[in-house]
This record gives C-alpha cells, structure tokens and sequence, in this order.
C-alpha cells in the first residue's frame, strides 16, 4: 500500500525500472503505427480493388480512405497498447495519469504543428529540423509521463524528467520564434512582385551587364519613390553604371509619392502602367536616385529601373529602361529563388 506518494516496502522493491517506464510507452507508440499502417494499407488496396479502373480519381480517394482508415485503427491500437502498459508497469491508483498526460501532451504537439503548417511554406527553410522536433517531442510524452508518474518516489529521476521536459519545452519555443520570423517572410515574399528576365533568368543578355550574387536578397521596409510596403533588388554592375532592378509590394498612387519625388504617367503596357518618377531634391545613394521609371501591376505592386547611371546600353534614357522592365516576367517564389541563387529574407 502507497503512504504519501510513496510505494510501500513490498511495491518498492517490485517497482519497474526507469528503463522500462521509458521503453513501454514507445512499444505501445510502434505497436500504433503498425497497426495503423497495415490497416491504412489494406484498406486502401480494397477500396482501389473495388473502384472502376477508369476512374481517374480512385487512386486518390483509395489513399484518402485508406489514411483515414489507418489513422482511426492507429490511434485506437496505440491506446490500447499505451493502457496495457500502465497496467504491466504501474500499480492501481496510478495507470489512469500517464495515459491521459500522454494522450494530452502529443496532442498539445499535434494542434502546435498544425498551427504552423497552415501559415508556413512547405519549402521554408527550417521545415524538415522543425518536424523532427515535433516526432521526438511527441513520441517522448510517452516516456516523460510515466517517468514521472512511476518515479515520483525518487525525486533525483523526478528532476531529470523535469529537465527533459524543460528543455524540450525551450527547443518548442525557441523554435517557435525562428518559425514566426519565416511566417513574416512568407508573407511579405508573396505580395512581392518577383520578375525575371523572360521569366526564365536573372542574367539578361545585355552587353557588359554583370549581376552581383547574394545568397540571400534582403527584403526591407520601402524607401525609394515610394515608402508603402517592402522592396527588395537586384543589383547589375553595367557599362554606365549600377543599376537596381527593384521590385516593390506597393508602389503608391502616382497623385501622392514619397516625399521629393515627383510621378508622372507614361502610359500603359501589356504588364501594367509605366510610370516615370523624378528626384526634386539631392540624394545620398541608393535606392535614392535621381529618376526611376516603373511598371505598375494591377495588384498594385511594381518593378522600377533607377536611371542614375543609364541602362547599360548606350544612354539613361526611360525607352531604355521600360525596354528593360519589358522584359520582365512575373514569377513564382521557388523559381525565383532557384534561378538567383538567393533566399529571401526579411530582417
């Protein structure tokens, strides 16, 4: 009989060891999947076997049922393997707890990764660590809780659990943050109006045109022509000069830009409006410059050209620049990225 939290003389020296306490509730996990995924398996092959082959559909929706019916058969054998473990390894009194904190805690880290995945990209950096943490995290609640539950009458093994929990909790949090910073990036990226050359390359075939590489291209609140939004470059070393290829998540009204510049519309292109932007006061350096010409999508963001030093073919004259922005094409992030060779990044 238990005194105090503490087992008896008899129940102390029959007591599991810790190395079964942490092993039962992992078997009970394997025993889960298992099951689940030959369950999910057949049924998935049944439910192929049974739609009409030219169904182009009933491959799909025999994965769908066969997940579904894994999970419900996966869930259900891993608690009921996790409750013969508590029955094998605790005494009465204390087998109903290290299940419930068990189901309670992956669930906590089940509804934590869901949140994530609905406002982060599949290919943001920091995914694959992420859903790692997530698996260890989950599949050691298991462990922690009947740890805690079965050692309680030795406070040494009680703060190791403690400490194991902390830390797991700080790498949930700390990584949390990192994700939130991604979550930022993402969606400032996705009103970005990423261009390249003929859609395909960041390296147009100009004449002396030589681009400067980063491997990453920094994403920072607007400041040129206009100061709504993010803007992000990319920067050409070209005969007369540098120039910026600038892309802008908000280009403004031309009634109302940014202060000591002026705007004034050339006209319209297949693309959007062009626009021509002037500097009424000195400028320090760039994104600064003395003149911009723009392309205005209809989603309201842009793509602009600095003049200061020329196109790089001859003269810095604005046919010269929105012969360059005509060139642009609209692209994905991924494609983006991939043909730069520079990741995203919001300071």
């Amino acid at each position: 009989m238990a005194v105090g939290g503490e087992y008896s003389r008899t129940e102390r020296t029959t007591a599991p060891s810790s190395r079964r306490l942490s092993v039962g509730p992992l078997l009970a996990l394997a025993a889960g999947v298992a099951i689940g995924a030959a369950a999910g398996t057949g049924v998935g092959l049944l439910a192929l076997a049974a739609a009409s082959p030219d169904d182009d559909w009933a491959s799909l929706g025999a994965f769908l049922v066969g997940a579904v019916a894994g999970l419900g058969v996966g869930v259900a054998a891993y608690v009921a393997a996790l409750v013969l473990a508590a029955r094998r390894l605790l005494p009465a009194g204390r087998r109903a707890a290290p299940v419930l904190l068990t189901l309670l805690g992956e669930a906590a880290v089940a509804g934590y990764g869901a949140a994530l995945m609905a406002v982060l990209r599949p290919t943001s950096a920091g995914w694959t660590s992420l859903l790692l943490l997530l698996a260890v995290t989950a599949g050691g609640c298991g462990p922690a809780a009947f740890l805690w539950v079965g050692t309680s009458g030795r406070p040494r093994r009680a703060a190791l659990v403690v400490v194991a929990g902390s830390a797991l909790t700080a790498g949930l949090v700390v990584t949390g943050s990192d994700i939130l910073a991604q979550v930022r990036t993402d969606r400032v990226a996705d009103e970005l109006p990423l261009a390249l050359f003929d859609g395909t390359t960041a390296d147009p075939a100009y004449p002396g045109w030589r681009r400067d590489v980063f491997t990453s291209l920094q994403v920072r609140p607007a400041h040129t022509f206009t100061e709504r939004g993010h803007e992000g470059y990319l920067k050409y070393v070209a005969p007369g000069g540098v120039v910026f290829v600038t892309m802008h998540t908000d280009a403004g009204d031309c009634d109302t830009p940014a202060p000591d510049y002026t705007c004034s519309a050339l006209g319209r292109t297949p693309a959007g409006q062009l626009r021509s932007y002037a500097r009424t006061s000195p400028y320090g350096s760039y994104p600064r410059a003395d003149r911009f010409v723009a392309v205005v999508y209809p989603d309201g963001s842009g793509v602009s050209v600095n003049l200061t030093t020329g196109s790089g073919r001859g003269d810095s004259s604005a046919d010269q620049a929105a012969t360059v922005l005509g060139a642009l094409r609209r692209v994905d992030r991924d494609r983006f990225e991939d043909r730069t060779g520079s990741r995203l990044d919001v300071p």
